[in-house]
């Protein structure tokens, strides 16, 4: 009992030293590239710094290093087995009697528990942090003439106000989507002919309102106008202009049941929310089918050798798994598929498949 409970610790540290190089190598290559991105865009602005620049790729790595996860826990997984087989490690303990479940349970525990950690913790420490990198950069760059607006927005929707109906793009959201960063709306009067547009550093959602900050008016027939303020009306309750205006990557994990509710009382459709809270409560599952895929390479290249081609067809099954999740979750969120199922079936489907190869390989 001692000697198997020393083994499955050594097994489990293997695992998590694996695990965490492979993240850290993908973390400091987002973090570069971020880097470089920010200094592309904001290095000839007032107020800018290589230190600012640094900060903010900081708090915006988090994030997006949140995706590459499911990779880390396959390719670190794959690492650590490749190595316990080199070092005849592995092939030692199944010599000795132990069966592929149990030299993989380490693994298999390790992987839910950075899959629990990731949703209830890592989770909304990025959302945290992407959020203070946003606000900082506002106010640093806070003038209408320094603060760029991307080529393509990410939020678009149609709105109607007292005053006629009108068409918003905005870059992000912030303040759970009651605040708009880089703004262009587009209005129209109430015979739906066009009026002017309002481009404008940022917007906040009032009651009745949206008040654009640092707005530049341009009419057809005139100049173009700058206003500290332009107000534009809408029929949107707060719960409303969230759904319309806040991505779901905007919500740590702790928030997503409220917004829910939110949204299901202003009689919003949920189907997006739903499945990427769907998708963080599956995670653990997602992890621990990367271990088995993981698992059946390493015991093929203790019998039959051929390294190189069983990591590549590893690496091609995570990719497999990403693009089946990819394509289930655009069913979940456009209500063709429940978003529960949605979120479930990839993480299931790798698991079932690749128990049943272990099972195979294990047994003939």
């Amino acid at each position: 009992m001692i000697l198997r409970k020393t083994l499955n610790l050594y097994f489990m540290k293997v695992f998590l030293k694996s695990i965490l190089s492979v993240f850290l190598i993908c973390f400091a290559i987002i973090f570069l590239v971020d880097l470089i991105e920010r200094i592309r865009e904001l290095s000839d602005h007032d107020g800018w710094t290589f230190l600012f620049g640094v900060q903010m790729a900081l708090y915006r790595t988090p994030t997006i290093a949140e995706q590459v996860l499911p990779f880390a826990i396959l390719i670190g997984s794959t690492v650590a087995f490749l190595t316990l087989t080199r070092k005849l490690e592995l092939a030692v303990t199944r010599a000795s009697g132990v069966s592929v479940w149990q030299f993989i349970r380490p693994a298999l525990f390790l992987a839910i528990f950075i899959g629990i950690l990731t949703s209830i913790a890592y989770n909304p420490l990025s959302v945290w942090l992407q959020e203070q990198s946003e606000q900082i950069e506002i106010q640093q760059f806070s003038n209408g003439q320094n603060f760029r607006k991307s080529d393509t927005a990410s939020i678009w929707f149609r709105q109607e106000g007292s005053d006629g109906e009108s068409i918003l793009s905005a870059d992000r959201s912030l303040d759970r989507g009651l605040t708009l960063v880089s703004v262009t709306a587009l209005v129209f009067n109430e015979d739906r002919t066009f009026k002017e547009q309002v481009d404008a550093v940022s917007a906040n959602w009032k009651d009745g309102y949206w008040q654009l900050n640092d707005a530049r008016v341009t009419t057809a027939d005139s100049p173009p106008e700058l206003r500290a303020e332009y107000r534009l009306s809408t029929f949107f309750t707060r719960e409303q202009a969230r759904q319309q205006a806040e991505s779901t990557g905007n919500l740590s994990f702790w928030r997503f049941s409220d917004a829910i509710e939110a949204a299901e009382r202003a009689g919003l459709n949920t189907n997006r929310m739903r499945l990427e809270f769907q998708t963080h409560l599956a995670r653990p599952m997602l992890f621990a089918a990367m271990v088995i895929i993981a698992a059946t390479v390493s015991l093929k290249l203790t019998r039959l050798g051929g390294a190189g081609h069983m990591v590549l067809g590893g690496i091609g099954a995570g990719f497999v798994l990403y693009v089946l999740s990819e394509l289930v979750g655009d069913f979940g969120s456009n209500g063709l598929l429940e978003p529960a199922l949605a979120a479930w079936l990839p993480a299931l489907i790798a698991s079932v498949l690749g128990v049943t190869v272990l099972l195979y390989q294990e047994d003939g």
